[in-house]
């Protein structure tokens, strides 16, 4: 079995999607062609991630969780298992899936996953969720100009919390995003997985704000987690949670 890896111990062997934004572990990404377990381990541990895992023997994954376990329930009083939401992407996997080497290893003794294969860690002692004060918050929502951040929401798959109209780019950053809004003539935006962009106008952020379940849909800005594709220096939501934006009009 591997070894731990400073206060990081060794949790398995895990799969991972190949899909930009449903990763099994979806903060901090580095690719490196002289990986090793502690260049891993050294690059999530200093943003704070209790997890990491490393894949294809060059990239390395940071998260505050492992989707292997998570189900969300969507506030139905209902005992249906229909009525929860499964986010797991992450099932375990024997080590003959994860042979690869460690690309920066010279002992070629340590292996780094596989072809979409994670050598997973875990730090008990980092928080596993982590504790976003709103001051650090603060730090990493660019100041915009006419655009105010309003928050983490809940999104929902099949109802999305912004109904106009959608983008996905490989750069995505908070600035696009509300560019592109603006653009197409939309008040509002929020900004999902990474990669994805969302607009809406003022009907759909009453329903958020004004409605019954104001305190479940707005959730603590620490759920959105995930930084952006274009900008590791701005969040760009997580699964399920929005980073909204609204213009501001003068």
């Amino acid at each position: 079995m591997p070894s731990d890896v400073g206060d990081y111990v060794y949790q398995g062997y895990y799969t991972d999607s190949p899909v930009t934004g449903q990763h099994s572990l979806t903060g901090k990404f580095t690719y490196d062609p002289a990986m090793t377990l502690e260049k891993c381990r050294l690059s999530c541990e200093g943003d704070g991630y209790p997890w990491f895992g490393v894949e294809y023997g060059t990239q390395c994954f940071c998260g505050t969780r492992l989707y292997d376990r998570d189900i969300i329930d969507d506030g139905n009083d209902s005992d249906s298992d229909s009525d929860e939401f499964y986010l797991k992407r992450a099932f375990a996997v024997s080590d003959r899936q994860c042979s690869m080497r460690c690309g920066g290893d010279a002992t070629n003794s340590t292996t780094c996953g596989g072809a979409n294969r994670l050598s997973v860690y875990w730090n008990t002692e980092i928080s596993l969720a982590r504790n976003l004060r709103e001051a650090d918050f603060a730090l990493m929502t660019p100041p915009l100009v006419d655009w105010d951040y309003l928050g983490c929401v809940w999104d929902d798959t099949l109802f999305r919390t912004l109904s106009g109209t959608i983008s996905t780019r490989a750069d995505m950053t908070v600035e696009w995003c509300t560019r592109y809004c603006s653009n197409a003539g939309y008040e509002f935006a929020g900004l999902a997985f990474q990669t994805e962009c969302y607009c809406g106008r003022e009907e759909d952020v009453m329903a958020v704000f004004e409605g019954e379940d104001e305190d479940e849909i707005v959730v603590d800005n620490s759920q959105c987690e995930e930084l952006c594709a274009g900008d590791e220096e701005e969040f760009c939501g997580a699964p399920r949670r929005l980073s909204l934006y609204g213009r501001v009009v003068i």
